[in-house]
């Protein structure tokens, strides 16, 4: 949307460290010291719970869930379609 973006920034390793972390490593890989996020939602208000987030990824075109420490990825069904419950989890917890 035209006029519905903000530039935030200023993220502190003291105060939001998994951020900062993200941030670091996508500026090492891409070479961009910058991330984007959106709402989250589609028709429906913005998500805000874990069940929110799982129903919204698992209904829409997004390919790709993190909540926490888990990263869930949808895989691939056929001619670039994505089947519900086709997904795997990934815990990125130190030790596991």
């Amino acid at each position: 949307m035209l006029g519905a973006q903000r530039c935030a920034g200023g993220v502190e390793h003291e105060f939001q460290r998994d951020y900062y972390d993200l941030i670091k490593k996508f500026s090492e890989r891409s070479g961009v010291p910058a991330v984007l996020n959106t709402s989250f939602n589609e028709n429906e208000p913005i998500v805000e719970t874990p069940d929110q987030a799982v129903n919204c990824f698992v209904r829409t075109d997004v390919d790709v869930l993190v909540l926490g420490p888990f990263v869930t990825v949808k895989r691939e069904q056929g001619a670039g379609s994505k089947e519900q419950g086709e997904h795997r989890t990934l815990n990125l917890e130190p030790g596991t």
